[in-house]
């Protein structure tokens, strides 16, 4: 019912047009007052008051600056451009109104009390309250490759899927439809999250950031959920290369995984990721944990992301032996088809925040925040967030299970919702292409064999959705996982080749630097040798020089003796 306190200020051309709509809708034999009203969204009181001829008083405020007529091609325009998904601002539609106001001819532009054809705040206020198919709201951006994922056929191929894995198996229980999905925590990004606080007015807006430990800058976790709103144990994955303890001062052991939910599954990884090995852990514990619901239902449905850790022949060999089924959501549409994300991880990233901040404002100088720090705010806001109404309308929201049809629902995706038209020619004609699509597909496609599509040149391409635990997608991940470790095997053999090749490089670069210090050596002594010579031969002919000398002396001698 629309309020009549709203109605009274919309005293322009665009409520007076709704009200005598309303009256000829009413002449023309339908008799109810409140659906004509509420049709049109005029006031219920204003319109009995019509038909029984009353004058309805005219309330105060400006006169309406452009007709009905031209506020009606203005709104269509408007439309038009949210419907393609590139909605105006309010300056862009100030700009947009003038530019048409400037089309129009003089005469009827010196009408309007424009200042230089262009409309100011109070015009925009009272165009959004005359037509109330559009409203303000704050802008999500996508990015582009979410944009293209967003196409009818991607869509109708992911719910054409699921309606026929749900026959096929049997899944008519919330309880036998899960989800999981990983989110990583970073205290040093959350810090640095912009958010508007409370400062002194005369100095500046700095803030303090709590110091941090390396072993705690980053964690992962991934929650596990069922569509009967039950949260499973969950997934995280802790900063280091092994497990980390401390002592208490009662001499007792302290890890982590006390800070941690009771059945929380703690991993340790550099950097806190998941990947192969800690999903196939993951595996195992969840085939366990869901022993009772496989022997009542025989079989669960499992869905998830197309992460590269999800889609080993490991983990979906040991999840096909034991009746699950594993589902792939379209790639890039997480936003709209995976139930954390929709429902789930926003409210978990506020609380972390909201904790972290608390902890900023109670912490002392000297107080180490570390691994247990960031595992206790995780838990905090686990318990928060991971709540049966944000499961439930999770799996309500993104078409995995409704629980008024005890099925899933195509029908969740609206036309605003197909942001990648393709060839029709607005999104309202798209919506119409995906409703067909899944209708076609479910009577008259088998979206349960994979006819090669799902598996092209040894790689998984989930850009339509994929059904990951068939045989043929088995048998050729079987075949990748041992090409693959032929490839590693033939790079082992030829890294050895190689190392021998160098290490014989190396042997030979050696002997040749023991030859050419030989020879070194050899020519040093010869040098030695050839200078010993030289000093040898000097003395030596110094020594006859001196004799020569000597005897020269001695003949002399002789002579004069003989002479006297």
């Amino acid at each position: 019912m629309v309020s009549k306190r709203v109605l009274a200020q919309n005293s322009n051309w665009g409520y007076t047009q709704k009200l005598q709509n309303a009256i000829d809708f009413h002449r023309q034999g339908h008799t109810s007052l409140g659906k004509g009203a509420d049709r049109f969204q005029v006031a219920k009181s204003h319109l009995h008051r019509s038909l029984c001829h009353k004058v309805i008083k005219q309330t105060r405020g400006r006169p309406p600056s452009l007709t009905p007529s031209e506020e009606q091609t203005i709104c269509e325009a408007v439309l038009h451009f949210s419907n393609r998904g590139t909605p105006l601002s309010r300056e862009c539609f100030k700009d947009m109104v003038q530019c048409y106001v400037r089309g129009l001819p003089q005469s009827r532009r010196l009408q309007i009390p424009f200042k230089n054809y262009r409309p100011g705040e109070y015009f925009v206020r009272s165009f959004l309250r005359g037509h109330q198919e559009i409203s303000l709201k704050w802008r999500s951006n996508l990015e582009k490759l979410r944009a293209i994922a967003m196409s009818p056929e991607n869509l109708a191929s992911h719910f054409a899927r699921i309606v026929q894995v749900y026959k096929e198996y049997k899944i008519n229980s919330p309880e036998q439809v899960f989800n999981i999905d990983e989110s990583g925590f970073s205290v040093r990004t959350a810090t640095r999250a912009r958010s508007k606080a409370l400062f002194n007015s005369n100095g500046r807006s700095n803030s303090v950031e709590l110091k941090w430990s390396g072993n705690a800058q980053h964690a992962t976790i991934m929650p596990v959920v069922s569509g009967d709103g039950r949260a499973w144990s969950p997934l995280v994955v802790l900063q280091g290369a092994r497990a980390q303890y401390r002592l208490r001062a009662d001499g007792t052991r302290e890890t982590p995984s006390c800070y941690l939910q009771a059945n929380a599954i703690t991993c340790y990884r550099d950097p806190a990721g998941v990947d192969t090995a800690v999903f196939f852990e993951w595996v195992e514990q969840f085939v366990q944990e869901t022993t009772e619901i496989r022997r009542k239902h025989r079989h669960i449905v499992l869905t998830f992301d197309g992460y590269g850790a999800h889609c080993s022949y490991k983990a979906l060999k040991l999840l096909a032996d034991y009746g699950i089924i594993a589902l792939c959501l379209p790639a890039h549409t997480s936003h709209r088809t995976q139930v954390l994300d929709y429902s789930v991880f926003s409210p978990f990233n506020n609380y972390f925040r909201n904790y972290l901040n608390e902890r900023t404002l109670c912490v002392q100088d000297d107080s180490r925040n570390d691994v247990y720090t960031i595992c206790d705010l995780l838990t905090k806001a686990y318990i928060r967030a991971v709540t049966y109404n944000n499961i439930v309308k999770g799996f309500e929201a993104c078409g995995l299970w409704d629980p008024h049809k005890q099925t899933a629902n195509p029908d969740v995706i609206k036309k605003t919702d197909i942001t990648n038209i393709g060839t029709a020619s607005c999104q309202e004609v798209a919506h119409e292409n995906y409703l067909a699509l899944v209708k076609d597909y479910v009577e008259n496609r088998n979206m349960l064999r994979s006819d090669g599509e799902v598996v092209e040149n040894r790689t998984l391409v989930t850009t339509a959705g994929a059904l990951l635990t068939t045989r043929v997608v088995l048998d050729r991940l079987k075949a990748k996982e041992l090409e693959k470790r032929a490839t590693i095997v033939e790079r082992a053999a030829r890294a050895a080749e190689a190392e021998g090749r160098r290490e014989q490089r190396e042997q030979e670069s050696v002997r040749r630097a023991e030859q050419r210090a030989q020879a070194q050596r050899e020519k040093e002594l010869f040098a030695l040798w050839l200078s010993n010579r030289g000093l040898r031969w000097e003395q030596l002919s110094r020594s006859r020089a001196d004799r020569r000398q000597w005897a020269r002396l001695r003949a002399a001698q002789r002579q004069g003796a003989t002479e006297v």
